[in-house]
């Protein structure tokens, strides 16, 4: 029996394996990462689901493959659903994952929030 094969949207090989996990099961299947020649795709839609196919459309048409991508952020009630769907990008374009984090806590901070 043949693999199904799919690249993703995602270079990141923790983020392989657990896509492989959720879609694996009993499927054989043959998941690749993002081939590095391959940048990152801008993802400027409104929703997570819109970003992720933003992905899987750009990785699809790039390699000529099946894609399969995702996308995550951060919603926190306290902050009205901030960050949401700029959670990767909350302290700014090139903001890294701590300059976000300072930025989401002095914002609960601001508003009063406690961490638990």
């Amino acid at each position: 029996m043949r693999a199904l094969r799919l690249v993703t949207a995602s270079a990141n090989p923790h983020k392989v394996a657990e896509i492989k996990a959720i879609l694996g099961g009993e499927l054989l299947l043959e998941l690749l990462p993002r081939p590095m020649n391959i940048p990152e795709v801008i993802e400027d839609a409104d929703t997570l689901l819109g970003n992720a196919r933003l992905k899987a459309r750009a990785i699809c048409a790039a390699t000529a493959m099946a894609a399969v991508a995702d996308d995550t952020g951060l919603f926190v009630d306290s902050l009205l659903g901030a960050p949401g769907v700029h959670s990767a990008r909350y302290a700014g374009p090139d903001a890294t994952d701590d300059e976000n984090c300072t930025r989401l806590l002095a914002e609960l901070k601001a508003v009063g929030a406690t961490r638990s």
